[in-house]
């Protein structure tokens, strides 16, 4: 037991009702103990206006949209360790690293690679499946994700009458292999009795007497409690809260087993896994489920799904092992000592994620934050940001913002992404000036078989009424590429207009 609790900073941008990554936020802030974890909970965003839209058990701090940076560098002055929903949030881990921040944490929701830089302290996985997909296994650690079964009583509530109810509760546009609509005709034709229930955001098709599109509800406990199956084909599905919430309300699972679910799971014990890839197999799998259904194996099955959701997955179990994480981090890296709360400057890094967050909003801000970017003098230390940052150059082409581009692509440049892609389309769009040319002729020493750089370079040279070295660039060229019939015409056809003057 520490001599005072260890300061937790955790950041999160998922606040709304009905998130998994939000339920387990109201998990943590629970069941920590506060001997051992003073935590704090931060939101990088401007707070909601609907003050129902979170929950109110705990007291976020809302950064608002301007200066997060500093405001966030401000907030972990006196943490010893800053947590964060993985993998990108470059504004939460430069902020920390500004802070002097002990440890960093990131909690990997997602089937994805993390540990977007190099001084993340650990990656905690909440399944294997996740874990696999990390760059270092040596700083990944599973935790699987709790459950409070408290909220979710083993209690069957009435539905209607004579029929079965299958339930999906997902976002439309998670990536499945199939939603459960799509399976109706084939459910149908096994149970013509059975209604289809999809809940969750983007849930909103057109209803028939049989398949209910309910969109997002709060009631999601109610629903578990009223259907019979809960039907899950998730691709590399990380974890499956919903389906442990399921379980634990007497609600039979039927998952894809091919991510965290089928770590969650048995076949026939306390639910079913599927290969999700084979539709026939699905449908074989369902028609086993529909067969055994209200008999005593039914039972045998809804009672182990609430004993695994009860002895496995419990929130103490849950919230020790980061308890346990915690203490340790600390006992190797040591206590916070001093707070680091002037000259904060954001750093490129951190810009990156103002640029996204405005990406969306309006070019203004953009420009604004691709500005700072330019001006700052330290660099993008690692791709995962510079991609996210050519991939808005990009974006502000086709707006028709080259001078937005221009910042960004010349930032990029300056740190050292020489991406071939990104150079093209900088050069594509950078006026005439001494970087721009040394950039091309540095792209053309690497790429001297590039037929639309080299014709670049000699647009910009006959721009600039160089025709010497618009002839140099071309016969090189030509000579890289001697079945480039464009270079060799305009070779041809500029040496005539020098031969004739």
């Amino acid at each position: 037991m520490p001599k005072k609790p260890i300061r937790l900073v955790h950041t999160t941008y998922e606040v709304g009702f009905g998130g998994g990554i939000s339920r387990m936020d109201v998990l943590y802030h629970r069941f920590l103990d506060r001997n051992i974890v003073d935590p704090v909970f931060v939101v990088p965003l401007p707070e909601p206006d609907d003050k129902n839209f979170y929950d109110p058990s705990i007291q976020y701090i809302f950064t608002g949209a301007d200066n997060r940076f500093e405001k966030l560098v401000k907030t972990m002055a006196d943490a010893d360790i800053v947590q964060f929903s993985g993998g990108f949030d470059p504004l939460t881990c430069e902020a920390a690293r500004t802070a002097g921040v002990p440890a960093i944490v990131e909690i990997m929701h997602h089937t994805e690679p993390g540990q977007l830089f190099d001084y993340i302290d650990v990656s905690v996985c909440v399944s294997e499946t996740v874990k696999r997909v990390q760059p270092n296994q040596d700083k990944a650690v599973v935790i699987h994700n709790g459950i409070d079964t408290a909220g979710f009583p083993f209690e069957r509530e009435k539905k209607p009458a004579g029929k079965i109810v299958f339930l999906e509760s997902t976002r439309r546009e998670k990536k499945m292999w199939l939603h459960l609509d799509e399976l109706a005709d084939d459910i149908l034709k096994l149970a013509p009795n059975a209604e289809l229930w999809l809940a969750g955001r983007g849930q909103t098709g057109e209803s028939t007497d049989n398949v209910k599109f309910l969109g997002l509800r709060t009631d999601i406990d109610s629903l578990y409690r009223q259907a019979d199956f809960m039907i899950l084909l998730s691709k590399k599905e990380p974890f499956g809260l919903v389906a442990l919430e399921a379980m634990a309300s007497g609600c039979v699972p039927i998952v894809a087993n091919d991510g965290g679910l089928a770590e969650i799971i048995t076949h026939g014990v306390d639910g079913f896994t599927v290969d999700a890839k084979d539709k026939n197999a699905i449908i074989k799998v369902i028609d086993e489920a529909l067969k055994i259904h209200s008999s005593n194996k039914w039972q045998n099955i809804m009672n182990a799904a609430r004993k695994t959701a009860d002895e496995k997955f419990t929130p103490r179990r849950c919230v020790e092992q980061y308890e346990k994480l915690y203490l340790n981090l600390i006992e190797q890296t040591s206590r916070k000592k001093t707070g680091t709360t002037k000259n904060i400057k954001p750093t490129a890094d951190s810009l990156c994620a103002d640029a996204v967050y405005y990406f969306e909003s309006g070019w203004e801000k953009v420009k604004e934050t691709a500005q700072k970017m330019l001006e700052t003098d330290t660099v993008f230390s690692s791709p995962g940001t510079a991609s996210p940052m050519a991939i808005i150059a990009k974006g502000a082409i086709t707006a028709g913002r080259n001078e937005v581009a221009d910042m960004i692509f010349r930032k990029l440049y300056r740190d050292g992404f020489n991406n071939p892609e990104w150079r093209k389309k900088w050069f594509s769009i950078a006026n005439d000036d001494d970087e721009v040319n040394n950039a091309i002729n540095e792209y053309l020493s690497q790429y001297p078989y590039d037929p639309e750089v080299i014709m670049f370079a000699t647009e910009r040279a006959l721009n600039r009424g160089d025709t010497k070295e618009a002839m140099k660039i071309l016969t090189t060229g030509v000579s890289a590429n001697p079945s480039a019939g464009d270079l060799k015409n305009l070779y041809d056809l500029l040496k005539g207009k020098v031969e004739n003057r």
